[in-house]
């Protein structure tokens, strides 16, 4: 029986002159790699079942992850995982400001909205509910 693999392009997240994350799809789950020497040797990949949009650090070295399923927290070397937000949501950006404050663009009642938290993801208020682009 043949086997059909589906993989995307991959995407590159820098977080230092040394440190970058790559993260690809294969089979429609999200593959995560790690190099702490600017992508000379990586580690071994890890696999989410879920799509991943975007990887985001704070200043204290946790990472977070946007998936097609919510918002989660994991260490560096992404062993844990654990939802902190937008459960069954497809969270499709996340970003941290410079002053810690978490923005997360999220799919919700098939609208995109643009959600601030100013407590590490504990709580969400809704920071713009329409925008548009001229």
């Amino acid at each position: 029986t043949p086997m059909f693999s589906f993989a995307r392009e991959y995407t590159i997240f820098s977080f230092d002159e040394k440190e970058v994350i790559k993260v690809s799809e294969i089979n429609f789950k999200g593959v995560i790699e790690r190099s702490t020497d600017d992508g000379k040797t990586w580690s071994q990949p890890v696999e989410f079942h879920r799509g991943v949009h975007r990887v985001a650090k704070d200043s204290s070295g946790t990472y977070y992850i946007a998936t097609t399923d919510g918002l989660y927290k994991t260490n560096s070397n992404f062993s844990t995982l654990n939802l902190i937000g937008f459960g069954g949501k497809r969270v499709f950006d996340f970003k941290i400001a410079p002053n810690g404050t978490f923005f997360a663009m999220v799919d919700r009642d098939s609208n995109r909205r643009v959600l601030l938290s100013t407590d590490k993801g504990t709580t969400w208020v809704e920071s713009f509910s329409r925008f548009e682009i001229n």
